[in-house]
């Protein structure tokens, strides 16, 4: 039967070099935050997003060697302790797009992690940017929305941008790379790649996005606060 499996999905991929096997049975497009599937970190089981309908999600891609993890993971843990009786749900993704900071299995992942102290929810390992992306990171993104052309060819586009390719590689990055350059401008509602890792996605009880927090952005700061309790002073009764 392995073996029978291992074939098939070398003749897909063989087709099609885009094609993704964790993928391929992932529904997408989505006309809704809840339709979407994710796999639990621990016991690698499914679970449906709309368990935390009703309540306010907080979605992050995390990674263990990061130079932000140690800290990311403390304001993480705060917001977790300080508003998950309220109805906040901490929702969170290793992913090993950016520079290789999540290398380990899910095992060693859980292992690192339960060293952190880590309480909110923790799900599989995913893929947050380009053709292989999980369909929630697309969702969040806005990739749902009808796209005008303006859009990056490659996950790898926002690494790139960052180390100032768009400048020394000009003319591969413009044909590739066109919205991490900011050489266009996307469709309201669609947003730009994860640029790296914790970046963070409020999504209301209604299953919306709210806001998008940058990996530099301090979320135990004031401001942040101040957007999640307004997301959590919006009750069940009022949906």
């Amino acid at each position: 039967m392995r073996t029978a499996l291992a074939a098939l999905i070398a003749i897909a991929a063989a087709q099609d070099p885009d094609w993704d096997p964790i993928n391929a049975n992932r529904k997408w497009p989505v006309d809704s935050i809840y339709e979407i599937e994710v796999e639990d970190l621990e016991s690698g089981l499914p679970v449906e997003l709309i368990f935390f309908r009703g309540q306010v999600m907080l979605i992050t891609n995390v990674a263990s060697y990061c130079g932000h993890t140690e800290r990311k993971y403390t304001e993480l843990n705060d917001l977790h302790l300080r508003y998950n009786a309220r109805g906040l749900s901490i929702l969170g993704f290793p992913c090993n797009q950016f520079n290789s900071q999540e290398p380990g299995t899910s095992d060693q992942i859980m292992s690192f992690t339960k060293k952190k102290g880590v309480r909110f929810e923790l799900f599989q390992k995913v893929e947050v940017n380009g053709p292989k992306a999980h369909p929630l990171f697309k969702y969040l993104r806005g990739e749902h929305i009808p796209s005008n052309g303006c859009e990056d060819d490659d996950g790898s586009c926002p690494s790139w941008a960052g180390a100032g390719e768009c400048e020394r590689n000009a003319d591969f990055m413009g044909r590739a790379c066109k919205l991490s350059c900011k050489l266009c401008e996307p469709p309201p509602g669609r947003g730009p790649p994860v640029g790296w890792n914790f970046e963070s996605f409020l999504v209301s009880r209604k299953g919306e996005l709210v806001k998008r927090y940058p990996t530099g952005t301090v979320l135990t700061s004031k401001e942040v606060k101040a957007d999640i309790e307004a997301q959590l002073s919006q009750q069940r009764t009022e949906l």
